[in-house]
Formats: structure tokens, C-alpha cells, sequence
């Protein structure tokens, strides 16, 4: 049996939960946590930018 889910529905659990722990009001007033999800964000980027890049040259050579 294979469940069917999407993003959309992985959205809606994790805001029901989070809603119902109250721990959205710590997050929001916790600039310490936002700094931190900031840099983390940043470095999530910068990675998946320096992956493509080097795999830049394996895709030119496909489209040949």
C-alpha cells in the first residue's frame, strides 16, 4: 500500500503540531533562533551553488 503525500500536506502537519505545542510564539520572539535559521539558510544556498557549479562542466558535456 503506498501512501500518496505531498509538500502541501507535510505543510499542513507540521504547522497543525507546531501550533499545538505553542512553540510558535517561542520561535518568533527568539531572535537567536532566527539569526541561527538565517545562517543556516545561507550556507543550504552556498552549498547547493557550489555543487552545481562543479557538476556545471558534467552537464555541458551531456549537451554535446
Amino acid at each position: 500500500m503506498k501512501l500518496k503525500i505531498n509538500e502541501e500536506k507535510i505543510s499542513n502537519i507540521i504547522t497543525e503540531e507546531i501550533k499545538k505545542s505553542d512553540i510558535m510564539d517561542i520561535i518568533k520572539n527568539d531572535k537567536d533562533f532566527e539569526k541561527r535559521v538565517k545562517e543556516i539558510s545561507n550556507e543550504v544556498v552556498v552549498e547547493l551553488f557550489r555543487v552545481l557549479w562543479q557538476h556545471n562542466g558534467i552537464f555541458k558535456n551531456l549537451c554535446r
